[in-house]
């Protein structure tokens, strides 16, 4: 009788670790295929700061877990914008799903009127100057 009981708890928590595991492949997959379409939606909220010819741009980006990795530049487009590039790393393996705003502040020299556009994953999102 005992060996039954222990076989069910058993049986139950390995088809639980499976479930865990798949369910977090799929989210990965589905943050990661949706992210850019989601950002569209979602609009950055960014400070500018201007001295000495060279423009600060610096927000807060949300990423979808704590184990993600996000990383920020600056440049010069051929119009003459100020693009900031964010590319999002999503992690591999199994990580608390928590979203997490990362900081992030970025500088380039650039006219003080320059405009400012955002591109994540080089994908060109929504966002306010304040």
């Amino acid at each position: 009788m005992r060996l039954k009981v222990f076989t069910g708890i058993c049986a139950v928590l390995v088809l639980g670790v499976l479930v865990f595991f798949v369910t977090r492949t799929s989210t990965t997959e589905s943050v990661t295929d949706t992210g850019t379409q989601s950002l569209k939606e979602e609009v950055l909220s960014l400070t500018r700061t201007y001295e000495d010819g060279v423009v600060t741009v610096a927000g807060a980006y949300r990423l979808p877990s704590v184990c993600d990795s996000l990383v920020s530049e600056a440049g010069i487009s051929s119009t003459g914008d100020v693009e900031v590039r964010l590319t999002h790393t999503v992690a591999e393996g199994a990580c608390l799903m928590r979203v997490t705003n990362k900081p992030f502040s970025v500088s380039v020299e650039a006219a003080e009127t320059s405009v400012i556009r955002v591109l994540v994953n080089g994908a060109e999102v929504a966002s306010v100057v304040e």
